[in-house]
């Protein structure tokens, strides 16, 4: 087994000298910096990707590319985390803070090399299907319509009755509607 931790936080020093009072240099590596364009290479050679830990808040980008390296995930149960991953489907989370339990579910990943496949294949899928620029893209212009079509019926006092994938617009204001119409089509 051989461990590779990138960065250089506040506690690198720290573990450094632990790695190296532990006589694990030949196993730890720390290489410290790695430049953003280089971290792909490196999630490539990896088996499993893990965070120690995140806070409750903000958006894990290290947790999309894990996903999109299709490496298997260990990480801490945090909410934000869960808005994202499924426990056992596309990743393995441990109660944050809980060393025993970060170790248990490590080792189990370690063990299992089906398991690890299976949740790097799902994370691999969720991150292509759900977290690409172009699904962020339609997802805003989605609210954006929305924000339009609210402002719109109650500007022009449409009615909009939605019947499966019909929709029907009447509108009280001819006038407008001659001017607006194909926008609303396009909108529903």
């Amino acid at each position: 087994i051989e461990i590779k931790i990138i960065g250089t936080g506040e506690t690198f020093e720290k573990v450094k000298k632990l790695v190296d009072s532990a006589g694990l240099s030949d196993t730890v590596f720390l290489p410290g910096y790695i430049q953003y364009e280089k971290i792909p290479q490196y999630l490539l050679q990896s088996d499993i990707a893990f965070m120690s830990d995140f806070t409750e808040y903000g958006s894990p980008i290290k947790v999309f590319e894990y996903m999109a390296s299709k490496t298997a995930i260990l990480v801490p149960d945090r909410k934000s985390i869960q808005e994202i991953l499924e426990d056992g489907k596309d990743a393995l989370f441990f109660k944050s803070g809980d060393m025993n339990d970060f170790e248990n579910k490590l080792e189990k990943m370690i063990n299992n090399p089906q398991l690890r496949i299976l949740l790097a294949e799902n994370a691999y899928k969720k991150v292509l299907n759900n977290y690409t620029w172009n699904h962020n893209a339609q997802q805003v212009v989605g609210v954006l319509k929305n924000i339009l079509l609210n402002y719109y019926v109650l500007l022009l006092g449409l009615s909009i009755c939605c019947s499966g994938s019909y929709v029907r617009i009447s509108v009280k204001n001819r006038f407008f509607y001659s001017i607006f119409g194909s926008f609303f089509d396009s909108l529903c």
